[in-house]
């Protein structure tokens, strides 16, 4: 079997002895980012030169990618591709159907103008008339009076005609302006693209051939979706693994095979050459250097969101308040508030840019309606002096008031590790689809449904929410080929909320929440105390008791994670001092405070956590 990969771009020529078989779609693979069809060419070839031009084919082919499979004994001289614009037959038929309304709507007019001319000229003469019946001599005066009357009153009606007529002109008339509009438009966009393949094929003898015919495609593409679904927290997740196929190829995909791909052709597939690097003296003001995202997470571009919400943090966990948030290429975006949270209008869009002064600049494609960033510190920017807002830890030291100032080297680097699955995964769907092209609709196909081993802990942080949630930590997910998706959450036949399953920023467990259990209530509240104001000379002293109470309304005892935290200080002279957490676990470094709570059936059980915070008195801290 020969196999070609030629082609060569050349406008459309008609040659005499041309070929014009029909291309039949069998098969398509869907890949993150575009498609490759597989379609079918019966022909029959005469002894000798022959050329076969293949038409109605998608204006998105990408020419270096056409192959063609089956030619038995012909060779092939060359391939070319080339795009025609055709009248579109769907418009050509409004067209039709608009002239045909504007030729009666012209008629009609045409009429009105007819009647009011045959009015206008029994008015001139009812005028004439009159005039003659006036100048007779000797005419009694109640013949007059009567000949009066009667020009009056034709005279009134004809008038009053006339106007209900010239009313009539008006309303036609502003119809066929709006049917010209109409007809413009439809002019203006009456043709559209196709592609056309035309084969320059020399054949020993008669043959005929059925060809197998592929190529690549763009402006398609596919993105996975999920149900998840817990029945109790007794038995195992089931996780109904989905696709959304869309395309607007120009083609339309009748009844055919789909094979769904995790690769994506548009990546440069060439192995990366390591280069020396020189060193040599340079001007900070004006270097620019090359930088690696490190949200290295596999996203692909999901065309369905319209609307997205999402927190940025920093490399810490923290908020980032004030971050721009733009759709790329417009000026079109908003920024984050005090907690990092943001929202965002993305129809038409394909790509946010998250950019933050002394942060290096990420550029995501808009892949889920909840995204969630950690922009890190540019240290390049940061050469010299970090400039951040109030109360923003940056693991930084030497604050004023409202402003925070240190030296690139006082900042902790993270160090993160990422690995990126390079294997591609096919899944072939069993049943045949049919999808039209189209900008708009999108293609739901089932691809697998399986269950995962499951461990479910109930989870509560009072301080930011006093719910507390049912979390699912799943076991054993990597070897279902999951990727980077939104997910639908049920739990015992309701629904329980949205989630995005992030597979690349899993390690051991992938976590999801299945929502707030209305039948645990958790409550903080702070405990008050009249001496939790005081001086100590050029001191302030600050005191925070609170107290958090969890009550178990279930007939069986439950395992809740409870967290809270104690502000941590990021200048010397803001003391932290006189911790109390009971049994807590603490972390020094977040100031996280957890208790793993073991609550019996139709219990209550409280919690307490308190501290001192101390600072000069003539300054002011964000602690509340």
């Amino acid at each position: 079997m020969k196999s070609w990969l030629l082609f060569l771009l050349f406008p459309c020529f008609i040659y005499a002895n041309e070929i014009q078989p029909k291309s039949v779609i069998k098969e398509v693979t869907v890949f993150l980012q575009g498609a490759q069809i597989t379609s079918e060419v019966k022909l029959n070839l005469q002894a000798g030169s022959s050329k076969v031009l293949i038409k109605e084919l998608s204006p998105n082919i990408d020419p270096n990618s056409i192959q063609v499979n089956g030619l038995q004994n012909v060779t092939i001289g060359s391939i070319n591709f080339y795009t025609n614009f055709i009248e579109k037959k769907t418009e050509s038929e409004k067209i039709n159907s608009f002239q045909n309304e504007l030729e009666k709507l012209n008629r009609s007019v045409a009429v009105l103008r007819n009647k009011i001319k045959g009015l206008e000229d029994e008015e001139a003469l009812l005028i004439a008339n009159r005039k003659i019946n006036t100048e007779q001599q000797n005419v009694p005066v109640e013949k007059l009076s009567a000949y009066s009357k009667y020009y009056r009153d034709r005279i009134a009606e004809l008038r009053t005609e006339m106007y209900d007529l010239n009313k009539s002109i008006e309303k036609l008339n502003k119809s066929i302006n709006d049917i010209n509009q109409e007809l413009n438009q439809l002019r203006s966009n009456n043709t559209e693209r196709r592609g056309e393949i035309l084969l320059d094929l020399e054949s020993p003898s008669s043959v005929s051939l059925t060809l197998t015919l592929k190529y690549n495609v763009s402006k398609a593409g596919w993105f996975p979706i999920y149900d998840i679904k817990a029945t109790n927290t007794e038995s195992p997740v089931t996780i109904h693994y989905k696709a959304n196929v869309y395309q607007d190829t120009g083609e339309n995909w009748g009844n055919v095979t789909i094979t769904l791909s995790t690769g994506n052709p548009t990546l440069n597939t060439e192995k990366p050459e390591v280069n020396p690097q020189y060193l040599n003296f340079i001007n900070p003001h004006t270097y620019t250097p090359k930088t690696k995202s490190k949200n290295t997470a596999k996203y692909t571009y999901n065309p369905t969101v319209r609307r997205v919400t999402g927190v940025i943090l920093d490399e810490t966990g923290l908020p980032l308040p004030g971050v721009n948030v733009i759709l790329k290429g417009s000026s079109r975006g908003t920024q984050t508030d005090f907690d990092g949270r943001y929202t965002l209008d993305v129809a038409g869009a394909q790509e946010i840019v998250y950019s933050y002064i002394g942060f290096e600049t990420e550029t995501l494609p808009i892949y889920a309606s909840q995204m969630n960033l950690s922009l890190f510190a540019d240290t390049q920017t940061l050469n010299e002096v970090v400039v951040t807002g109030y109360a923003m830890n940056r693991a930084l030291s030497g604050k004023t008031a409202g402003i925070s100032v240190v030296k690139a080297e006082d900042i902790e680097q993270p160090v993160m590790t990422r690995e990126e699955n390079v294997t591609n995964v096919l899944f072939k769907i069993s049943r045949k689809y049919s999808i039209p092209t189209s900008p708009s609709e999108i293609t739901t196909m089932e691809i697998n449904t399986f269950n995962v081993p499951t461990e479910y802990e109930y989870y509560t942080a009072p301080l930011l929410v006093q719910n507390v949630y049912l979390t699912a930590k799943l076991k054993g997910w990597e070897s279902f080929d999951l990727l980077s998706g939104e997910a639908k959450v049920y739990f015992a036949g309701s629904f329980a909320g949205n989630s995005y399953i992030n597979p690349q920023q899993t390690e051991e467990e992938l976590v999801l929440s299945l929502g707030v259990d209305p039948t645990l209530v958790v409550e903080r509240k702070q405990i008050n105390d009249l001496k939790d104001r005081s001086f100590f000379g050029n001191t302030r002293i600050i005191k925070r008791n609170y107290e958090i109470s969890i009550r178990n309304s279930k007939n069986s005892m439950v395992d809740i994670t409870l967290l809270d935290r104690i502000p941590i200080s990021q200048n010397r002279d803001i003391k932290v001092e006189n911790l109390s957490h009971g049994n807590a676990s603490f972390d020094d470094k977040t100031g996280v405070v957890t208790w793993k709570v073991n609550l019996p059936a139709n219990q209550s059980e409280k919690r307490n956590i308190s501290y001192e915070v101390k600072y000069p008195k003539d300054k002011f801290i964000n602690l509340d």
